[in-house]
């Protein structure tokens, strides 16, 4: 469990790392993340943080195809009887894929010891505010990981993750800004449950502030209700993670 968890805090951590680049850019803090590409190599780079080499234990993939995704999370080969003098024979696995034909925005892959390496999960990010039809395609595909199985076995996929931003330009209080927070997760669970799940896996909702700033100026000192506001933004990050139930 806190293999998983610590790759669900680089992900938030590398969403917060997009904020801070946007920043860097334009010297504006309320500017949104125009490409969703920064998110995905902040999150690819501080996921890589979790190697103690270069792409090991863990190799990183972007923009992978899901039919190699799909084809990797079940075993390569494996043994069934058979009648011949062995008593078994090999069976090699058949190629799959995923209803959504497409790509995988992020995913990690371990070494298996064999000829290919074994995905351990599939990150799927988007940018700012996302609609709710495109949230529930990927976490349909997300969960779709878990389901395929073959003669040579069932997916060996560990994790999913599902991670977006949200953007809260009118909260101007701490308060309101919880508020945010719990609105934007009790969506996100709501969304979850069109989704389902299948047999043996478990859900969670995790939101966290990525950037947040009330930027003000006053136009006449002697005049306190010259105050205007300049800036305001709340920048919200939402993860939804499948994993088997233990």
């Amino acid at each position: 469990m806190s293999f998983l968890l610590n790759i669900e805090e680089k992900i938030l951590s590398g969403m917060k790392s997009a904020c801070d680049d946007t920043f860097f850019f334009l010297e504006d803090e309320s500017q949104k993340i125009a490409a969703e590409y920064l998110l995905t190599v902040n999150v690819a780079k501080k996921l890589a943080e979790l190697n103690s080499g270069i792409g090991y234990p863990y190799k990183i993939y972007l923009e992978r195809k899901t039919k190699l995704v799909a084809t990797d999370c079940v075993p390569l080969m494996a043994r069934e009887h058979s009648t011949n003098f062995l008593g078994y024979k090999r069976v090699l696995r058949k190629r799959h894929n995923t209803e959504r034909n497409g790509k995988v925005d992020i995913c990690l892959y371990r070494d298996s010891g064999g000829m290919s390496g074994v995905p351990v999960c599939v990150i799927e990010l988007k940018g700012f505010d996302p609609s709710r039809q495109n949230v529930l395609k990927d976490l349909r595909r997300n969960s779709e990981f878990f389901k395929i199985s073959c003669r040579t076995g069932v997916s060996q996929i560990q994790y999913a993750c599902f991670a977006a931003m949200h953007s809260f330009p009118k909260s101007l209080t701490q308060e309101q800004r919880y508020q945010d927070l719990e609105k934007l997760k009790q969506k996100y669970e709501k969304w979850q449950e069109e989704v389902g799940l299948p047999h043996g896996l478990r859900f969670w909702v995790k939101v966290k502030t990525m950037s947040q700033a009330v930027e003000t100026t006053l136009l006449d000192e002697n005049d306190p209700d010259s105050l205007t506001l300049d800036g305001n933004h709340h920048f919200a990050g939402v993860t939804v993670s499948y994993a088997r139930e233990i």
